[in-house]
C-alpha cells in the first residue's frame, strides 16, 4: 500500500531533505507528494528554469525509498508572469478584479496566463520524463476553485454558446430569453453573468458555470496532453476538494481524462468528508488516493479541527475502508510560513517527531503488514445516490427554501444507511446503474431524456428508485420541464405534482445560496404553511404509522397504477398522497412528496434496504462504525471505534484477525478511539455478521 506525506520541498533548505527523507522512511512511509505550488521556484524568472533544488530532494527521497509524486504546479502565477498583463486576474461576479498575492486568482482564458503555464507544464514533464524516482504526476491542486468574469470570458463564453446553440433564435429559445426583454441579435451582446441589479436569468447562470467546468478542464487536459506527448505512460492525477460542498467543477468528465481519481481528506471526522469519499470511489468506480489526508488538524484563519490520540490512525483506517488504495497526509511538517502556518502536520513546527509521528508509525506499518488481505479488495456498493453536478448548479441558482440544498437531502439517506454498515457511492445519473440494488435521487431538479431513460431502464431490471423533493422540474435549459419531457418522467414515477410550497420558514434570517455565493434571506413576512404538517402510513411500509415531516410539501397527484404509502395528517392536506409507489417491470419508483424526519428516515433506510435484498453486515451499534471491502473469496471488515469509551461486539462467524494472528469467534473488543480488523475467507456472509455483544 502507498502512505507518504506532502512535502512542500521549495519552503525549507535542503539540508532538511535528508533529515526528512530518513524520518519517512523511518515511518514506513513509501510515497511523498511534492511541487504543486512552486512555479516561482521552478521559473524564477521568464527565460530560466530552475530544477536542481528539486533533482537533490528527489534523489534524497529515492535513497531512502521513496517514490515521488510530482505536482506541475499551474495556479499560482509568480509575480513576474502577473506583472506583464495584470487582466489575468480574474474578475469577481461584482465586476472587481481580484487582487495579488493568495492562489486560484488566475482567468483560465486569459492567453497570456495559457501560454505561461503551457511552457511550465511543457518544461517540468521534459525534465523529468527519465526520473525513474517519480511514480505519478499530480495535475495542479483542487480545479475548480476561482470563476472569472471578465472580458476575455466573455468573448470564450459566446464561443461556446456558439458550438452549444448554433444560433441565436435557437439560444433565445432554449434560454427563454422573451422572459424581461432578454432576446438577443449579436452573439458580442451575450455577456458574463455579473451581479444585476436583480436576478439573473437562471438559463445564463447555469450555462455559465457549464462552460467555466468546460474551460477548466480543458486546461488540466493542457497539461496531461503534454506529459502523454513526451512517451511518459506514468500515471496522471488531480485532487478533489476536501468535503462534499464543493462543486464548482464537473468532477466526472474531468477524471474520465485521468488514470487515477484522488482527493482531499481535510475533514474526515465529518460526515461532509467522508461523503466525499464515496464521491471519489464513485468517479471511476475503483479505488481512489486521499492524497491530503488530515493528521493533526488546524485550519486558517480559524482552527476548526481537532486530532485527539487515535484519531489520525482511525481516520486512515476510515479512508481505506472506503476504498482509499493510498492515504498521503497534509502535511509532513507544520509550516512557519505563508498562508498556511496554523494548519496540521506530520512534525511540529520545530521539526520535531511527537505523538503524531509516533502514531502514524504504528499505522504506516500495520498497512503494511495488512496489505496482502487488503491487495485487490475493493468496496462494492450496492446503493447508488446520483450526483449530477448540473442540478446542485441550477439549485444554487433557485434553492427555493434554504434547507433544500443536495448535499443535506443527499446526507439524510447516507447517514442511516452509514449506520447500517451500507457502503454508499455517488454516481452521474446517465452512467450504468445497473451495479446497484437500490438507487436514490435527491433534488434531481433537471432532467433530460437521456436520465430519464437510464432510470427507466435502471428501475426495469429490477433496481428500485427513489426520488426526492424538487426531482424532474426542470429540462436541461433550467426551464420548467413540459412536453414529451414531462410526460416521460410522469411515466416513471406515475405522478404529478398538484402543489408545492414550502414548510416551517420560521421569521428572521437564514442563510441560503445563490447563482454561487451566499446571501442572506429575510424571511420575517413569509407566509409559509406553520410547522406541524405529518404523515400517515399504510399498512407494511413504515412501522410506527404516523410521523412528523418537514421543509417542503409536494401534494402528489397519481396518474397510472401507482400504490400510496403515505397521506398527509393535518391542513388542507389531509388525505392527499405524500409517498408513493409505482411499479415498473421488475422493479419500484419510491417518490417523496417531503422531507422525513430522521426517524422516518431511519425506518425508510430499513424498508428500502429490505425491499430491494441488500444485506446489512451489521446491526446498529453506537459508536462503532463498520466498513467493508470484498475480493472474489474475501470481505476485510474495519471496525472504528469513535467514542471514548471501549466497546465490544460479537461476530455470528469465525474470523481471523490478522494483525493479532488470531481467530475471532464471538466477542470483539475495540479500544477507546481505536480500529480492528477482521478478515472472513469466504464471498458471502449472513446479514449481521456483526452486532452488539
Amino acid at each position: 500500500m502507498l502512505i507518504g506525506a506532502s512535502y512542500y520541498s521549495e519552503c525549507w533548505p535542503s539540508t532538511n531533505y535528508p533529515v526528512d527523507a530518513k524520518l519517512m522512511a523511518q515511518a514506513g512511509f513509501n510515497v511523498v507528494r511534492m511541487g504543486e505550488f512552486a512555479w516561482s521556484r521552478f521559473q524564477p524568472e521568464p527565460d530560466r528554469y530552475e530544477f536542481e533544488w528539486m533533482d537533490t530532494c528527489i534523489g534524497h527521497m529515492k535513497a531512502n525509498g521513496l517514490k515521488v509524486l510530482l505536482g506541475i504546479p499551474t495556479r499560482v502565477a509568480p509575480p513576474w508572469l502577473v506583472a506583464r498583463d495584470r487582466s489575468m486576474l480574474i474578475v469577481n461576479q461584482d465586476g472587481s478584479r481580484a487582487a495579488y498575492g493568495g492562489r486560484y486568482e488566475f482567468c483560465l482564458n486569459n492567453p497570456t496566463f495559457r501560454k505561461a503555464a503551457a511552457a511550465l507544464v511543457h518544461a517540468v514533464a521534459a525534465h523529468y520524463r527519465d526520473e525513474t524516482g517519480i511514480l505519478g504526476w499530480h495535475l495542479d491542486n483542487e480545479y475548480g476553485v476561482g470563476i472569472c468574469y471578465c472580458e476575455k470570458c466573455a468573448a470564450a463564453f459566446q464561443a461556446w454558446l456558439r458550438d452549444r446553440y448554433e444560433t441565436l433564435p435557437e439560444l433565445n429559445r432554449r434560454w427563454g430569453s422573451v422572459y424581461w426583454s432578454t432576446e438577443y441579435t449579436a452573439w458580442e451582446q451575450i455577456d458574463t453573468p455579473r451581479a444585476t441589479e436583480n436576478r439573473q436569468n437562471p438559463a445564463v447562470v447555469l450555462d455559465y458555470r457549464r462552460f467555466f467546468s468546460d474551460v477548466t478542464i480543458r486546461f488540466a487536459r493542457m497539461a496531461a496532453d503534454t506529459v502523454q506527448s513526451l512517451g511518459d505512460s506514468r500515471p496522471l492525477m488531480t485532487n478533489m476538494h476536501s468535503s462534499f460542498a464543493p462543486h464548482n467543477l464537473d468532477y466526472y468528465t474531468l477524471n474520465r481524462g485521468l488514470d487515477i481519481a484522488a482527493t482531499n481528506n481535510n475533514f474526515p471526522q465529518t460526515d461532509s468528508g467522508q461523503m466525499n469519499l464515496d464521491l471519489a470511489h464513485g468517479m471511476k468506480r475503483k479505488p481512489f488516493w486521499s492524497v491530503e489526508q488530515c493528521v493533526s488538524g488546524g485550519g486558517v484563519p480559524v482552527m476548526t479541527t481537532i486530532s485527539r490520540p487515535g484519531d489520525a490512525r482511525r481516520w486512515t483506517y476510515l479512508t481505506v475502508g472506503h476504498g482509499a488504495d493510498a492515504v498521503i497526509y497534509w502535511a509532513w511538517r507544520r509550516y512557519t510560513l505563508g498562508q498556511e502556518q496554523f494548519w496540521g502536520g506530520i512534525l511540529a513546527h520545530d521539526g520535531e517527531p511527537g505523538r503524531f509521528y509516533d502514531e502514524l508509525c504504528q499505522t504506516a506499518s500495520e498497512l503494511q503488514r495488512l496489505w496482502p488481505v487488503l491487495e485487490g479488495t475493493d468496496v462494492r456498493p450496492e446503493v447508488g445516490i446520483i450526483n449530477s453536478h448540473d442540478c446542485r448548479w441550477a439549485l444554487d441558482v433557485e434553492l427555493n427554501h434554504p434547507d433544500l440544498a443536495y448535499e443535506r437531502l443527499a446526507h439524510s439517506f447516507w447517514r442511516p444507511l452509514r449506520d447500517r454498515g451500507i457502503t454508499c457511492e455517488f454516481a452521474d445519473p446517465e452512467a450504468d446503474l445497473s451495479r446497484y440494488r437500490l438507487v436514490i435521487a435527491p433534488a434531481l431538479l433537471l432532467i433530460n431524456p437521456g436520465i430519464v431513460a437510464n432510470l427507466h431502464r435502471f428501475v426495469q431490471e429490477g433496481g428500485i428508485l427513489v426520488v426526492t423533493v424538487r426531482s424532474g422540474v426542470k429540462d436541461w435549459n433550467n426551464k420548467i420541464a413540459s412536453g414529451d419531457l414531462l410526460q416521460s418522467w410522469r411515466a416513471l414515477t406515475g405522478l404529478r405534482i398538484a402543489e408545492f410550497f414550502p414548510l416551517d420558514l420560521h421569521p428572521g434570517s437564514r442563510t441560503a445560496q445563490f447563482m454561487g455565493s451566499y446571501e442572506q434571506v429575510n424571511v420575517a413576512s413569509s407566509r409559509s404553511h406553520p410547522a406541524g404538517q405529518e404523515i400517515v402510513t399504510a399498512d407494511g411500509f413504515l412501522p410506527h404509522g404516523a410521523y412528523p415531516v418537514e421543509t417542503w410539501i409536494e401534494l402528489l397527484e397519481p396518474q397510472a397504477e401507482v400504490e400510496v404509502l403515505a397521506t398527509y395528517g393535518r391542513d388542507y392536506c389531509a388525505g392527499a398522497a405524500a409517498v408513493a409507489r409505482r411499479r415498473i417491470g421488475a422493479g419500484q419508483v419510491v417518490t417523496l412528496g417531503t422531507v422525513l424526519s430522521k426517524d422516518a428516515q431511519d425506518d425508510l433506510a430499513d424498508w428500502l434496504l429490505a425491499e430491494a435484498s441488500v444485506q446489512q453486515p451489521i446491526r446498529a451499534t453506537a459508536g462503532v462504525e463498520v466498513l467493508v471491502r470484498r475480493a472474489a473469496a474475501r470481505q476485510v471488515f474495519i471496525l472504528l471505534n469513535h467514542t471514548d469509551e471501549a466497546q465490544s461486539i460479537r461476530t455470528r462467524m469465525p474470523m481471523r484477525d490478522p494483525l493479532a494472528g488470531t481467530v475471532i469467534d464471538g466477542q470483539v473488543d475495540v479500544l477507546v478511539r481505536g480500529v480492528r480488523v477482521l478478515v472472513l475467507d469466504q464471498a458471502g456472509a449472513p446479514e449481521h455478521v456483526i452486532e452488539p455483544a
